[in-house]
């Protein structure tokens, strides 16, 4: 029961206080207590708190008590997944950019997500300048996407928070010092020119067709960051199946159904037992870390 208490108290700080309560109600209060009953007091108590909480986080808090109810919204679809559906079933980006343009707001626009989490979609300049620049240390991360990207990427500046990206920023300051980013311009260049000819041949390829640009975006950057930060050639703008490591951008911005379904899960149960359900997401993901792994330690080799 201890070790039960701890596990939960590890990924929720509710579950810990929801079977402190049962517990305390079990032992104290119920005078039909004994230990032979135990599991199933306890599992009385703890689904009536836990039923009590669910009630609340997803459908009072928002409605009832949010400081963040009186913002400007869209009309929710779901009375339990508010926007989420539409979210998720549009391109990426298309259903936040017409919120913005049919919305009247300050700055900031709400909507909801699985099981009426709240999100902010900041929409203006300053608003951007605030949580990105100026107090972009106020704004954290959050825990589902650090878990996520960071099985894949580690815990560098990209993921890191506080002190610890403070301590990583610095020591790699002198990198990216005016200087040196002046130096990789014609990196930069070269690489912008290949990603036009790219499009334009897919383009002439499949002649009215949609241009997915987020992808040839990822393979843009991991050729700059390979070419001007490794000195390797990933070549993935000419033939993205020569790399490995392009599998590993596949696999972190793929949406499938089943990919779906994991994220509502990880929202509910801790990562030690989503992560080795046997979804392909999961299986794309420990390839991709793999990859990722493979070919930096090829790198460091080559360097050696």
């Amino acid at each position: 029961m201890v070790r039960i208490a701890v596990f939960l108290s590890y990924y929720r700080s509710w579950a810990a206080v929801a079977i402190a309560v049962a517990i305390y109600y079990q032992i104290i209060v119920d005078q039909n207590y004994s230990v032979k009953n135990a599991p199933f007091y306890l599992g009385k108590y703890l689904l009536g708190f836990m039923t009590i909480w669910a009630v609340y986080t997803v459908f009072l808090y928002p409605a009832l008590f949010s400081p963040l109810r009186h913002l400007p919204q869209p009309k929710a679809e779901s009375f339990i997944n508010g926007h989420w559906a539409e979210s998720v079933r549009e391109p990426a980006g298309l259903p936040f950019r017409h919120w913005m343009r049919t919305i009247e707001n300050d700055g900031l626009i709400r909507f909801k997500h699985l099981f009426n989490q709240e999100r902010i979609l900041v929409t203006s300049p300053e608003g951007l300048k605030e949580v990105l620049g100026q107090n972009s240390y106020d704004y954290v991360k959050p825990h589902l996407l650090r878990a996520m990207v960071g099985k894949i990427l580690g815990y560098g500046l990209l993921l890191s928070e506080g002190d610890v990206h403070k301590m990583q920023r610095k020591n790699l300051m002198p990198a990216f010092s005016f200087r040196h980013i002046k130096e990789l311009y014609p990196v930069f260049w070269t690489k912008a020119q290949e990603l036009v000819r790219g499009i334009e041949r897919e383009m002439s390829e499949t002649p009215g067709s949609q241009i997915d640009i987020a992808d040839w975006a990822s393979r843009a950057s991991l050729d700059i960051i390979g070419s001007a930060g490794m000195g390797h050639e990933f070549q993935s703008l000419s033939d993205p199946s020569i790399e490995d490591t392009m599998k590993m951008y596949g696999s972190m911005v793929k949406q499938s159904r089943g990919a779906k379904l994991l994220t509502v899960l990880q929202l509910v149960l801790p990562s030690i037992i989503t992560d080795y359900l046997p979804f392909q997401r999961n299986m794309g993901v420990l390839a991709a870390s793999k990859a990722a792994r493979d070919t930096s330690q090829r790198l460091i080799q080559c360097c050696e």
